[in-house]
């Protein structure tokens, strides 16, 4: 098994133009300020890439999501890619793939264990480049793609799995308010058969 981690780049996070009421915006801005020891002594926050984190009186921001669309497109260019090297077998790798917002940056991002039999590091060096292709930044190519073999498939599989019951009180405030997608999963067809 290998685990995996998908982040975009600064230039490729999918947004969504949102506009909220008043009570949703009062919702959000109380959820965000609790946030702000977190942000407060980090330069990185200050950057126009976290606007939307700092509360204000605007009904409308610029709010990143989860593109669904992404992983699903990741996991058949891979399948195609891995014919190449003679693996022609569609099921050589099975995946349990989830999204999540950052707890402190709200910034989307997957998780991913993935079951196969083939050479991790060719298969690896296959997510690696095609999910550059779809989210990365040419600028901070190492940051966007964590990989490793399982090695304590129990722990693993609590951490990639714990998102899908997260509690609202550490979930997204935008996820919460309605106005944005909630995580997605992503289940191989035949998982565990």
């Amino acid at each position: 098994a290998i685990f995996c981690t998908f982040k975009y780049g600064n230039s490729r996070v999918p947004l969504a133009d949102v506009t909220l009421t008043d009570e949703q915006r009062s919702f959000v801005n109380q959820s965000l300020a609790s946030l702000a020891p977190n942000q407060t002594n980090n330069p990185r926050y200050n950057t126009i890439a976290y606007e939307y984190i700092k509360p204000s009186e605007s009904l409308t921001r610029n709010i990143p999501v989860l593109f669904k669309q992404d992983m699903v497109t990741l996991f058949k260019r891979v399948r195609r890619n891995l014919q190449y090297y003679g693996i022609k077998d569609v099921n050589a790798f099975k995946y349990f793939c989830t999204g999540e917002y950052g707890p402190t940056t709200l910034r989307p991002h997957f998780h991913a264990i993935i079951f196969t039999d083939i050479y991790p590091p060719i298969l690896q060096g296959n997510l690696r480049n095609i999910w550059h292709d779809i989210a990365g930044d040419d600028g901070d190519f190492a940051h966007h793609f964590d990989t490793s073999v399982v090695r304590n498939a129990h722990s693993v599989g609590a951490y990639v799995s714990k998102y899908c019951c997260k509690p609202a009180a550490f979930e997204n405030p935008y996820v919460v308010c309605g106005v944005i997608p909630k995580p997605c999963h992503l289940i191989s067809k035949g998982l565990g058969n």
